[in-house]
Protein backbone atom coordinates (compact mmCIF):
# COMPACT_ATOMS: atom_id res chain seq x y z
CA UNK A 1 0.00 0.00 0.00
CA UNK A 2 1.54 3.27 -1.13
CA UNK A 3 0.88 6.16 1.18
CA UNK A 4 1.53 9.85 0.74
CA UNK A 5 0.68 13.29 2.07
CA UNK A 6 -0.42 14.98 -1.13
CA UNK A 7 -3.47 14.60 -3.35
CA UNK A 8 -3.64 11.07 -4.70
CA UNK A 9 -3.97 9.85 -8.25
CA UNK A 10 -6.60 7.14 -8.66
CA UNK A 11 -5.67 3.78 -7.16
CA UNK A 12 -2.52 5.10 -5.49
CA UNK A 13 -3.46 3.43 -2.22
CA UNK A 14 -4.89 0.11 -3.31
CA UNK A 15 -4.61 -2.90 -1.02
CA UNK A 16 -5.73 -6.10 -2.74
CA UNK A 17 -4.85 -8.35 0.24
CA UNK A 18 -2.98 -10.70 -2.04
CA UNK A 19 0.39 -11.06 -0.28
CA UNK A 20 -0.82 -13.28 2.57
CA UNK A 21 0.05 -10.84 5.35
CA UNK A 22 -1.78 -7.84 6.75
CA UNK A 23 0.13 -4.71 5.75
CA UNK A 24 1.76 -2.50 8.42
CA UNK A 25 -0.70 0.25 7.47
CA UNK A 26 -3.43 -1.76 9.23
CA UNK A 27 -3.80 -2.80 12.83
CA UNK A 28 -6.01 -5.80 13.64
CA UNK A 29 -8.30 -5.11 16.58
CA UNK A 30 -10.02 -8.25 17.87
CA UNK A 31 -12.40 -9.05 20.66
CA UNK A 32 -13.02 -12.80 20.27
CA UNK A 33 -10.25 -14.35 18.12
CA UNK A 34 -11.41 -17.88 18.90
CA UNK A 35 -14.86 -17.10 17.47
CA UNK A 36 -14.29 -14.56 14.74
CA UNK A 37 -11.09 -13.97 12.77
CA UNK A 38 -9.75 -12.24 9.66
CA UNK A 39 -7.35 -14.21 7.46
CA UNK A 40 -5.56 -12.80 4.43
CA UNK A 41 -5.72 -15.77 2.08
CA UNK A 42 -6.90 -16.75 -1.40
CA UNK A 43 -6.04 -13.26 -2.62
CA UNK A 44 -8.50 -11.55 -0.29
CA UNK A 45 -9.32 -10.89 3.35
CA UNK A 46 -11.59 -13.73 4.50
CA UNK A 47 -13.85 -13.61 7.54
CA UNK A 48 -13.95 -16.90 9.44
CA UNK A 49 -16.60 -17.43 12.10
CA UNK A 50 -17.00 -20.33 14.52
CA UNK A 51 -20.55 -19.66 15.74
CA UNK A 52 -19.80 -16.29 17.40
CA UNK A 53 -21.62 -15.97 20.69
CA UNK A 54 -23.02 -12.45 20.44
CA UNK A 55 -22.71 -9.78 17.77
CA UNK A 56 -22.37 -7.11 20.46
CA UNK A 57 -19.14 -8.59 21.82
CA UNK A 58 -17.65 -10.59 18.95
CA UNK A 59 -15.98 -8.12 16.62
CA UNK A 60 -12.80 -7.55 14.65
CA UNK A 61 -11.58 -4.65 12.59
CA UNK A 62 -8.64 -3.57 10.49
CA UNK A 63 -7.89 0.03 11.33
CA UNK A 64 -5.12 2.55 10.78
CA UNK A 65 -1.96 1.35 12.45
CA UNK A 66 1.21 3.26 13.36
CA UNK A 67 2.20 3.23 9.67
CA UNK A 68 -1.31 4.03 8.49
CA UNK A 69 -3.00 7.17 7.32
CA UNK A 70 -5.91 9.50 7.74
CA UNK A 71 -7.95 11.44 5.17
CA UNK A 72 -8.22 15.21 5.02
CA UNK A 73 -11.75 16.62 5.04
CA UNK A 74 -10.56 19.78 3.27
CA UNK A 75 -10.93 18.05 -0.12
CA UNK A 76 -13.26 15.49 -1.68
CA UNK A 77 -12.44 11.84 -1.20
CA UNK A 78 -13.78 8.46 -2.26
CA UNK A 79 -13.10 5.05 -0.70
CA UNK A 80 -14.23 1.66 -1.95
CA UNK A 81 -14.05 -1.87 -0.54
CA UNK A 82 -15.31 -5.09 -2.10
CA UNK A 83 -17.35 -7.49 0.02
CA UNK A 84 -19.14 -10.82 -0.29
CA UNK A 85 -21.33 -12.81 2.07
CA UNK A 86 -22.28 -15.81 -0.03
CA UNK A 87 -22.64 -18.72 2.38
CA UNK A 88 -23.27 -19.39 6.04
CA UNK A 89 -24.32 -22.11 8.43
CA UNK A 90 -27.20 -20.95 10.60
CA UNK A 91 -27.90 -24.28 12.28
CA UNK A 92 -26.95 -22.94 15.69
CA UNK A 93 -28.31 -19.43 15.26
CA UNK A 94 -31.27 -18.00 17.09
CA UNK A 95 -33.74 -15.32 16.11
CA UNK A 96 -31.93 -11.99 15.95
CA UNK A 97 -28.44 -13.48 15.68
CA UNK A 98 -26.40 -11.73 13.04
CA UNK A 99 -23.14 -11.57 11.19
CA UNK A 100 -22.12 -8.51 9.25
CA UNK A 101 -19.33 -6.95 7.22
CA UNK A 102 -18.69 -3.25 7.84
CA UNK A 103 -16.76 -0.36 6.30
CA UNK A 104 -16.56 2.97 8.07
CA UNK A 105 -14.88 6.26 8.87
CA UNK A 106 -14.81 8.38 12.01
CA UNK A 107 -12.85 10.67 14.25
CA UNK A 108 -12.72 8.80 17.56
CA UNK A 109 -11.82 5.47 19.06
CA UNK A 110 -15.08 4.29 20.55
CA UNK A 111 -17.50 5.15 17.77
CA UNK A 112 -18.94 8.24 19.44
CA UNK A 113 -18.64 10.13 16.13
CA UNK A 114 -18.51 7.68 13.24
CA UNK A 115 -20.34 6.40 10.18
CA UNK A 116 -20.43 3.10 8.31
CA UNK A 117 -22.00 1.04 5.58
CA UNK A 118 -22.54 -2.67 6.23
CA UNK A 119 -24.04 -5.90 4.90
CA UNK A 120 -25.03 -8.95 6.88
CA UNK A 121 -27.27 -11.89 7.58
CA UNK A 122 -29.82 -12.35 10.34
CA UNK A 123 -32.45 -14.89 11.40
CA UNK A 124 -35.78 -13.16 12.01
CA UNK A 125 -39.17 -14.23 13.37
CA UNK A 126 -41.87 -14.47 10.71
CA UNK A 127 -45.46 -15.71 11.06
CA UNK A 128 -44.69 -17.91 14.01
CA UNK A 129 -41.51 -19.30 12.46
CA UNK A 130 -38.18 -17.84 11.39
CA UNK A 131 -36.40 -17.14 8.14
CA UNK A 132 -32.86 -16.12 7.26
CA UNK A 133 -32.27 -13.00 5.22
CA UNK A 134 -29.66 -10.40 4.37
CA UNK A 135 -29.66 -6.62 4.46
CA UNK A 136 -27.53 -3.69 3.39
CA UNK A 137 -27.63 -0.82 5.85
CA UNK A 138 -25.89 2.35 6.94
CA UNK A 139 -25.51 4.05 10.30
CA UNK A 140 -23.82 7.00 11.94
CA UNK A 141 -23.23 8.35 15.41
CA UNK A 142 -23.13 11.86 16.85
CA UNK A 143 -22.25 12.15 20.53
CA UNK A 144 -22.84 8.40 20.85
CA UNK A 145 -26.42 8.71 19.54
CA UNK A 146 -26.95 6.31 16.66
CA UNK A 147 -29.17 6.55 13.59
CA UNK A 148 -29.38 3.87 10.92
CA UNK A 149 -31.28 2.97 7.80
CA UNK A 150 -31.80 -0.27 5.85
CA UNK A 151 -30.90 0.39 2.21
CA UNK A 152 -31.63 -2.97 0.63
CA UNK A 153 -33.06 -6.34 1.68
CA UNK A 154 -31.82 -9.75 0.49
CA UNK A 155 -29.24 -8.34 -1.91
CA UNK A 156 -26.63 -7.69 -3.06
CA UNK A 157 -24.69 -10.60 -1.54
CA UNK A 158 -21.51 -9.42 -3.27
CA UNK A 159 -20.80 -5.82 -4.22
CA UNK A 160 -18.50 -2.88 -3.45
CA UNK A 161 -18.94 -0.56 -0.49
CA UNK A 162 -18.46 3.12 -1.30
CA UNK A 163 -17.83 6.06 1.06
CA UNK A 164 -17.50 9.46 -0.60
CA UNK A 165 -17.16 12.97 0.77
CA UNK A 166 -18.14 16.28 -0.82
CA UNK A 167 -15.98 18.82 1.00
CA UNK A 168 -17.78 21.91 -0.31
CA UNK A 169 -21.23 20.71 0.79
CA UNK A 170 -19.90 18.79 3.82
CA UNK A 171 -21.86 15.72 2.68
CA UNK A 172 -20.79 12.16 3.46
CA UNK A 173 -22.31 9.51 1.18
CA UNK A 174 -22.50 5.87 2.33
CA UNK A 175 -23.56 3.18 -0.10
CA UNK A 176 -22.36 0.79 -2.78
CA UNK A 177 -21.12 1.38 -6.30
CA UNK A 178 -24.30 -0.21 -7.71
CA UNK A 179 -26.34 2.82 -8.81
CA UNK A 180 -29.62 0.93 -8.39
CA UNK A 181 -29.16 0.73 -4.60
CA UNK A 182 -30.05 3.68 -2.38
CA UNK A 183 -27.35 5.67 -0.57
CA UNK A 184 -27.29 7.18 2.91
CA UNK A 185 -26.33 10.88 2.81
CA UNK A 186 -25.17 12.79 5.89
CA UNK A 187 -25.41 16.54 5.40
CA UNK A 188 -23.30 19.09 7.31
CA UNK A 189 -21.96 16.36 9.57
CA UNK A 190 -18.23 15.77 9.20
CA UNK A 191 -17.08 19.36 9.71
CA UNK A 192 -20.42 20.87 10.70
CA UNK A 193 -21.24 18.51 13.57
CA UNK A 194 -18.12 16.45 14.21
CA UNK A 195 -15.84 19.44 13.53
CA UNK A 196 -13.30 16.99 12.10
CA UNK A 197 -10.49 18.06 9.81
CA UNK A 198 -9.49 14.43 9.23
CA UNK A 199 -11.17 11.03 9.28
CA UNK A 200 -9.75 7.59 9.98
CA UNK A 201 -10.73 4.41 8.16
CA UNK A 202 -11.64 0.94 9.42
CA UNK A 203 -13.37 -2.18 8.13
CA UNK A 204 -14.03 -5.66 9.38
CA UNK A 205 -16.83 -7.80 10.77
CA UNK A 206 -18.95 -8.57 13.79
CA UNK A 207 -20.87 -11.78 14.30
CA UNK A 208 -23.27 -13.78 16.40
CA UNK A 209 -24.71 -17.22 15.82
CA UNK A 210 -23.49 -18.00 12.31
CA UNK A 211 -20.56 -20.14 11.16
CA UNK A 212 -18.49 -19.07 8.15
CA UNK A 213 -15.84 -21.13 6.40
CA UNK A 214 -13.25 -20.17 3.82
CA UNK A 215 -14.87 -18.46 0.86
CA UNK A 216 -18.17 -17.75 2.62
CA UNK A 217 -17.46 -14.12 3.51
CA UNK A 218 -14.67 -11.82 2.47
CA UNK A 219 -13.46 -8.24 1.98
CA UNK A 220 -11.16 -7.23 -0.87
CA UNK A 221 -9.67 -4.43 -2.95
CA UNK A 222 -9.57 -1.52 -0.54
CA UNK A 223 -9.02 1.61 -2.63
CA UNK A 224 -8.52 5.29 -1.97
CA UNK A 225 -9.93 6.35 -5.33
CA UNK A 226 -9.34 10.03 -4.57
CA UNK A 227 -8.46 12.18 -1.61
CA UNK A 228 -5.61 13.65 0.38
CA UNK A 229 -3.73 11.41 2.78
CA UNK A 230 -2.26 12.89 5.95
CA UNK A 231 0.33 11.32 8.24
CA UNK A 232 -0.70 9.95 11.59
CA UNK A 233 0.23 11.83 14.74
CA UNK A 234 3.89 11.40 15.69
CA UNK A 235 4.64 9.57 18.93
CA UNK A 236 3.53 11.52 21.99
CA UNK A 237 3.89 10.03 25.47
CA UNK A 238 0.50 9.63 27.11
CA UNK A 239 -1.45 10.23 23.89
CA UNK A 240 -3.01 6.77 23.96
CA UNK A 241 -5.99 7.72 21.79
CA UNK A 242 -3.72 9.14 19.06
CA UNK A 243 -5.45 12.52 19.02
CA UNK A 244 -2.27 14.56 18.99
CA UNK A 245 -2.86 15.88 22.50
CA UNK A 246 -2.73 14.39 26.01
CA UNK A 247 -6.15 15.20 27.43
CA UNK A 248 -9.41 13.86 28.80
CA UNK A 249 -9.80 11.19 26.12
CA UNK A 250 -6.55 9.55 27.20
CA UNK A 251 -7.50 9.68 30.87
CA UNK A 252 -10.86 8.11 30.06
CA UNK A 253 -9.15 5.27 28.21
CA UNK A 254 -6.97 4.55 31.22
CA UNK A 255 -9.72 4.71 33.83
CA UNK A 256 -12.30 2.80 31.79
CA UNK A 257 -9.85 -0.01 31.03
CA UNK A 258 -8.04 -0.21 34.39
CA UNK A 259 -6.63 -3.69 34.97
CA UNK A 260 -7.48 -4.90 31.46
CA UNK A 261 -5.19 -5.71 28.55
CA UNK A 262 -4.06 -2.50 26.88
CA UNK A 263 -4.31 -3.84 23.33
CA UNK A 264 -3.23 -1.66 20.39
CA UNK A 265 -3.23 1.77 21.99
CA UNK A 266 -1.28 4.48 20.22
CA UNK A 267 2.09 5.58 21.59
CA UNK A 268 2.29 2.67 24.05
CA UNK A 269 5.69 1.37 22.94
CA UNK A 270 8.14 1.04 25.80
CA UNK A 271 5.63 0.41 28.56
CA UNK A 272 6.70 -2.52 30.70
CA UNK A 273 3.29 -4.12 31.36
CA UNK A 274 0.43 -5.06 29.03
CA UNK A 275 -2.33 -4.40 31.54
CA UNK A 276 -3.58 -0.87 32.22
CA UNK A 277 -2.20 0.32 35.55
CA UNK A 278 -0.29 3.12 37.26
CA UNK A 279 2.22 3.22 34.41
CA UNK A 280 -0.38 4.45 31.90
CA UNK A 281 -1.92 6.79 34.43
CA UNK A 282 1.46 8.39 35.17
CA UNK A 283 2.13 8.83 31.45
CA UNK A 284 -1.12 10.76 31.04
CA UNK A 285 -0.80 12.89 34.18
CA UNK A 286 2.89 13.67 33.70
CA UNK A 287 2.31 14.83 30.11
CA UNK A 288 -1.12 16.42 30.50
CA UNK A 289 -1.65 19.14 27.88
CA UNK A 290 1.25 18.10 25.65
CA UNK A 291 0.45 18.40 21.95
CA UNK A 292 2.00 17.18 18.72
CA UNK A 293 3.33 19.47 16.03
CA UNK A 294 0.68 21.40 14.08
CA UNK A 295 -0.63 19.59 11.02
CA UNK A 296 -0.43 16.14 12.56
CA UNK A 297 -3.66 16.15 14.56
CA UNK A 298 -7.30 17.00 14.01
CA UNK A 299 -8.71 20.17 15.49
CA UNK A 300 -11.01 18.20 17.75
CA UNK A 301 -8.81 15.24 18.61
CA UNK A 302 -9.62 12.53 16.08
CA UNK A 303 -8.37 9.21 17.39
CA UNK A 304 -6.49 6.38 15.67
CA UNK A 305 -9.38 4.11 14.83
CA UNK A 306 -13.13 4.12 14.49
CA UNK A 307 -15.45 1.60 16.09
CA UNK A 308 -18.56 1.27 14.01
CA UNK A 309 -21.71 0.46 15.94
CA UNK A 310 -23.45 -0.75 12.83
CA UNK A 311 -26.17 -3.32 12.32
CA UNK A 312 -26.25 -4.89 15.73
CA UNK A 313 -29.26 -6.87 14.57
CA UNK A 314 -28.53 -7.20 10.86
CA UNK A 315 -31.52 -8.05 8.74
CA UNK A 316 -34.79 -6.24 9.27
CA UNK A 317 -34.26 -4.92 12.79
CA UNK A 318 -31.17 -2.76 13.33
CA UNK A 319 -30.00 -1.36 16.65
CA UNK A 320 -32.59 0.84 18.35
CA UNK A 321 -32.50 4.40 17.04
CA UNK A 322 -31.73 7.26 19.36
CA UNK A 323 -32.44 10.98 19.12
CA UNK A 324 -29.77 13.26 17.64
CA UNK A 325 -28.62 16.73 18.50
CA UNK A 326 -28.82 17.72 14.82
CA UNK A 327 -31.07 16.07 12.26
CA UNK A 328 -29.85 17.24 8.89
CA UNK A 329 -29.31 14.19 6.79
CA UNK A 330 -30.88 12.55 3.80
CA UNK A 331 -31.62 9.16 2.31
CA UNK A 332 -31.67 8.94 -1.44
CA UNK A 333 -31.04 6.71 -4.39
CA UNK A 334 -27.71 7.02 -6.17
CA UNK A 335 -29.78 7.65 -9.28
CA UNK A 336 -31.53 10.70 -7.82
CA UNK A 337 -30.29 14.13 -8.83
CA UNK A 338 -30.76 16.45 -5.91
CA UNK A 339 -33.87 14.79 -4.47
CA UNK A 340 -33.37 13.87 -0.83
CA UNK A 341 -35.93 11.94 1.19
CA UNK A 342 -35.70 13.01 4.82
CA UNK A 343 -36.34 10.57 7.63
CA UNK A 344 -36.58 11.16 11.36
CA UNK A 345 -34.82 9.15 14.07
CA UNK A 346 -36.95 7.88 16.91
CA UNK A 347 -35.94 8.23 20.51
CA UNK A 348 -34.94 5.31 22.65
CA UNK A 349 -32.02 3.58 24.21
CA UNK A 350 -30.31 0.41 23.09
CA UNK A 351 -27.47 -0.70 25.35
CA UNK A 352 -26.64 -3.54 22.97
CA UNK A 353 -25.74 -0.97 20.32
CA UNK A 354 -23.61 0.88 22.84
CA UNK A 355 -21.81 -2.34 23.77
CA UNK A 356 -21.24 -3.17 20.12
CA UNK A 357 -19.54 0.17 19.52
CA UNK A 358 -16.77 -0.58 22.02
CA UNK A 359 -16.68 -4.35 21.74
CA UNK A 360 -13.21 -4.62 20.24
CA UNK A 361 -11.49 -1.97 22.33
CA UNK A 362 -9.73 -4.08 24.93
Amino acid sequence: MALGVAALPAHASDDDFADGAIAPAWTLLEDAPDRLTLAEQNGRLEVLADDPANNAIDALYLSDGPAGFRLSTAVDFELTLGYALTGFDDAASGVGDALGLTFGVGRDLDGTDSAAIGFGVSRQAFLGGSIVGTALGAAYRVDDAQTEQVLSLFNPAAATFRIAYDAQADDLILGVTDASVAAFVLEDTVRGVWDADALFVSFGARGGGFSLGSGDAWLDDFRVVSGELLPLTAGLIGDFDGSGQVEQGDLNLVLNNWGQNRGDWANSAGLTTVSVDQEELNAVLNHWGDAAAPGFAGSTAPEPSVAVALLGGLGWGLCGRRGLRRRRYGYRSNRDSGVSLAFEPISGKDEKCRAASTAFVS
